[in-house]
């Protein structure tokens, strides 16, 4: 029986509330198939309410627009917090609705490639949300947890509605003091390995160099721009932080498991400290060692060109070609021999033009 459009709105409410959220009941839209309603933080619920909606397909979009990103808060308390509520509404609209499946989309042209485009559900759904809860039916025809995650996942919990839900240690709270739900009784599964997303820096011995594409906090975003990207020529002093190799000044804590490790040097800025787009991208140890403090990276190179093509994507590209942490010589030596031949080409649409057709 198909559900009407008051209840698959009053619906969402009630979750809403009991997440502890409070949504404005005047539609900010006038669209009838789409109404949209905001809330607090910047959240906007918009329901499929149309006659034409097919039974397997979303009825609630939730766009937590910018707030998911720590750049918007000036209190990591308050993040954590903020993430907390978002764990909680997950979980609360997959009990109100009955759901299969509700994924936490970081951008919203990821729709057509993690959350499923017809039935059966575990038959389109390709990648592995940060944040998603199944269906318990659903969550065995996709393999379970060894199937997605390789084991257990960052944090875990078995809802009382039967449905289960499960969170990476990769995702926007990465650097937060986000660990552990005040709403839900969240187990703690695997380890940082188990998402792919891993700090190459941890792989160099105290006093090694390398090449680290960091950005600000303020310019954490959905993507990350070249102009957001910089390089800083770092060594690993022993205490688990990067430091400038021009000054020694303090650029940022090495992450395992998703957590920053220690606590910041005396000297350090909590405000100064960057975050590394490598980890983003599980970038090879490889890609960012050197030798020489002055020398040249995989990194350092790929930063260097002059392109509109992103470069961290080019990176993430270049690190799925090596396909190993241990990347053989021959493999360095082809993918720096390209980043030179680009790097001496004058022709600027050229360039992004090959990269485009054969690197992405």
């Amino acid at each position: 029986m198909r559900e009407e459009p008051d209840e698959i709105i009053n619906t969402g409410f009630d979750a809403a509330e009991l997440a502890g959220i409070t949504v404005s009941t005047n539609p900010h839209s006038e669209d009838k198939d789409w109404p949209e309603y905001g809330a607090e933080c910047g959240l906007n619920f918009q329901f499929d309410i149309s006659e034409n909606r097919d039974p397997y397909e979303r009825v609630l979009m939730v766009s937590l627009s910018e707030a998911l990103w720590p750049r918007k808060w000036s209190d990591d308390g308050k993040y954590a917090e903020f993430i907390d509520v978002v764990v909680d509404l997950a979980c609360e609209l997959a009990t109100a609705y009955d759901a299969e499946y509700i994924p936490l989309l970081i951008t919203i042209d990821q729709y057509s490639d993690i959350a499923p485009t017809g039935m059966p559900f575990a038959g389109h759904i390709d990648q592995v949300p940060q944040l998603a809860v199944y269906s318990e039916s659903l969550l065995e025809e996709l393999g379970g947890f060894e199937a997605l995650y390789g084991g257990e996942p960052w944090r875990y919990a078995e809802l009382d509605s039967g449905h289960v839900f499960a969170m990476t240690a990769d995702g926007p709270w990465r650097n937060s003091e986000f660990t552990d739900s005040e709403q839900r009784d969240l187990q703690r599964g695997g380890t940082e390995t188990d998402s792919g997303f891993a700090d190459p820096f941890t792989a160099l011995d105290a006093g090694e160099y390398g090449t680290d594409a960091v950005v600000a906090k303020d310019d954490i975003a959905p993507e990350f721009t070249n102009e957001a990207l910089t390089l800083e020529r770092v060594y690993r002093d022993d205490s688990d932080t990067l430091r400038r190799v021009k000054d020694d000044s303090f650029v940022r804590r090495l992450i395992d498991n998703g957590n920053a490790l220690g606590e910041l040097p005396e000297d350090a800025d909590p405000d100064s400290e960057r975050l590394s787009a490598l980890i983003e991208g599980s970038i090879p140890p490889a890609f960012v060692r050197l030798d020489d403090p002055e020398g040249e990276t995989i990194v350092s190179k790929t930063l260097a060109l002059d392109i509109e093509t992103s470069k961290f994507e080019l990176l993430v590209s270049l690190a799925q070609t090596a396909q190993s942490a241990d990347v053989s010589d021959d493999v360095m030596a082809t993918i720096e021999g390209i980043l030179d031949e680009l790097g001496e080409m004058d022709d600027q649409d050229g360039i992004d033009q090959y990269i485009q057709a054969k690197l992405l």
